[in-house]
């Protein structure tokens, strides 16, 4: 059987407190999704516990009482196995090369999994190192269609961009905002769930406790009693089977929804988080490709707020944070990844602001991109048909400025004064980065 994971390697951090106090190792490859990591980890009168990150996502969450001893180990060796631990990280939804971030905390830190993945947690964490590694991607059938996402900030001109989208005969849409329905998505981290020790507990930690219930895949010791054959079959041909199903199920829904005379080669979904790190499909999809729309973040962040005070509540993440200097933080952190993702050149960006003023040079160049007709009969009919659509209600309520057109350069005078150094300075990296300010 061949390796899925090879060339895996941890990098302790230089500078960390507790260089002394824990010992991890890793093995240097793989036949299944996960690989084992173990060691030791003492924090004095703390009871601690391993995190393993990719990105802003926690893949791995490792527990002292994971222990085993060590071969020929007895109980009178006179060796200490406090904190000692093994268990295993998935790996299922990470690119092909991959970094993983290990940190430790107190047992509990976390009551949820939010204040994590919205980043805020780090600072609570120690940081002890990084997992490098390479990973191969099973082969399984091919699916009907071709993934496309749309990734951004929220109140970044997504609903207009999906309109453009799901005029195209090429790309199929289920639904439009507000109704639009994230299928892929949801069936995608459904199998992400299920082939994580983490992903459980990490999303759905209440209703864990309710019902008694643990994902069995990953608890190291029963499938160690078990044995090497139900090693593989969890860590491999059972996921490979979920992989499928989640091809299959996505693949039935949108050829139900599609009119069989259009065939379109896309399904296309939105991601309005702005979290790039981790939103890939391509282990079910491996030819997936990404849209990623980007907006001024000072009026992105001017929109958002704006749209909070006519609600009167609290959206966009602005619910995890206290202070909205915080908020706003959060925000210029996935600004970044944006920026890194652009710099490495592997998604396709689009600009709001040339969006608005050049749509059909825009979309040419984007149908062009994607292979699919962007000839200029097909995409003036587009545009016109959008903006006929413009003026339906649900639209109209969802905008915080009179016209398409004004939305741009709202900052300078919709951003609070108090608030306006902080935008400014967060998010200058990424202003620079994408040519919205020298």
């Amino acid at each position: 059987m061949t390796s899925l994971i090879t060339d895996l390697r941890f990098t302790p951090a230089e500078n960390s407190t507790r260089r002394g106090n824990f010992d991890i190792s890793v093995e240097e490859s793989s036949e299944n999704y996960h690989f084992r990591v173990h060691g030791q980890l003492q924090g004095g009168s703390q009871q601690l516990t391993l995190y393993a990150f990719f990105g802003s996502l926690c893949i791995g969450r490792i527990c002292p009482r994971h222990e085993s001893p060590e071969e020929n180990e007895t109980p009178n060796s006179g060796k200490s196995r406090e904190g000692r631990f093994i268990d295993w990280i998935s790996v299922f939804g990470l690119p092909k090369i991959f970094g993983i971030e290990l940190y430790s905390g107190e047992f509990g830190l976390f009551e949820t999994g939010r204040n994590t993945y919205q980043g805020t947690a780090y600072k609570e964490l120690e940081y002890l190192g990084r997992i490098d590694g390479n990973k191969t991607f099973i082969s399984h059938q091919s699916s009907t269609f071709t993934a496309l996402t749309l990734n951004c900030l929220g109140r970044t001109g997504s609903s207009l961009m999906m309109r453009y989208l799901g005029l195209h005969p090429s790309i199929s849409i289920a639904g439009q905002h507000p109704f639009e329905v994230a299928v892929a998505r949801y069936y995608f981290r459904r199998t992400r769930r299920q082939c994580s020790n983490c992903e459980d507990w990490f999303e759905n930690q209440f209703a864990q406790n309710l019902d008694g219930q643990q994902n069995p895949w990953y608890q190291y010791e029963q499938v160690q009693w078990m044995g090497e054959h139900q090693t593989d079959f969890f860590g491999r041909s059972q996921i490979s089977r979920e992989i499928e199903l989640c091809r299959a199920t996505v693949d039935d829904f949108y050829q139900g929804f599609t009119d069989e005379a259009v065939n379109p080669k896309y399904f296309c979904e939105k991601l309005g988080s702005g979290i790039v790190d981790h939103d890939d499909l391509k282990e079910v999809w491996p030819n997936a490709k990404r849209i990623i729309l980007i907006r001024d973040f000072r009026d992105n962040f001017a929109s958002m707020l704006s749209y909070c005070n006519r609600k009167g509540s609290k959206e966009f993440g602005l619910q995890f944070f206290n202070k909205e200097s915080d908020w706003i933080e959060s925000l210029a952190k996935k600004a970044k990844q944006m920026l890194s993702e652009y710099q490495r050149g592997s998604s396709h960006f689009v600009f709001y602001e040339q969006l608005v003023h050049n749509p059909i040079e825009v979309l040419t160049s984007l149908f062009e991109e994607l292979g699919i007709d962007n000839t200029d009969k097909l995409v003036n009919k587009i545009v016109k048909e959008c903006a006929d659509s413009i003026t339906v209600p649900e639209l109209y309520s969802h905008m915080t400025s009179k016209t398409v057109g004004a939305s741009i350069g709202r900052w300078s005078q919709d951003v609070p004064d108090d608030l306006m150094h902080v935008v400014e300075q967060e998010f200058a990296e990424a202003l620079r980065g994408f040519g919205y300010i020298s």
